[in-house]
């Protein structure tokens, strides 16, 4: 059998309140009360849930040298883990059993040990949410799927900066990493029975 586990990325404020896919949320309300439905139906199935944030600490350590975004973060003090920016939105259903994780660039997997986490709980899906569609989806769902993962993006339940940015990655991962790209909805029938 299948063991699934959901991540719920960077739905923070720095990202999803005040910074790149705020308008896109604004617009797409759905993408927060999908996840939702999706976090519920996951704690309910007592499956693992993965809050996955971008988090620094005050020395940008695991911040990629040579990133392009990197001395933008670094000289405005950007994503500290102290720092508001950082924290969870609170129309996110988190609760004090699911994991929270912290990454230092736009793939999930960067400067964490998730990847040995999951194979250690023999994790074999992995269902992606969350921002943004046009980065840390689509980069960490290229390494899920290097690393043997099914995965699952539900595009209902996943944002972008903007609406052709997320359907170009949302093309992009068709064709490349992803192993179904599904609506919530399909998702709960599919594979919950609801």
């Amino acid at each position: 059998m299948i063991k699934s586990a959901l991540f719920v990325i960077d739905f923070i404020q720095g990202i999803a309140i005040h910074g790149s896919c705020a308008s896109y949320l604004q617009k797409h309300p759905e993408v927060i009360e999908n996840t939702n439905t999706l976090i519920c139906t996951m704690r309910c199935a007592q499956l693992p849930i993965y809050h996955i944030r971008l988090a620094f600490d005050n020395n940008y350590h695991g911040l990629p040298k040579y990133a392009p975004i990197a001395k933008k973060i670094k000289a405005q003090h950007l994503f500290q883990q102290h720092q508001s920016t950082t924290q969870f939105i609170p129309t996110i259903n988190i609760m004090p059993t699911d994991n929270i994780i912290n990454k230092t660039y736009g793939d999930v997997f960067h400067g964490n040990q998730l990847l040995t986490h999951l194979k250690k709980i023999a994790v074999d899906k992995i269902i992606f949410t969350g921002l943004s569609t046009d980065n840390a989806i689509l980069n960490s769902a290229n390494t899920a799927i290097c690393h043997d993962f099914y995965v699952t993006i539900v595009h209902d339940a996943c944002g972008a900066p903007t609406e052709s940015a997320h359907q170009n990655a949302l093309h992009i991962m068709q064709d490349r990493t992803a192993s179904e790209i599904i609506s919530t909805k399909k998702l709960l029938e599919d594979s919950f029975n609801l």
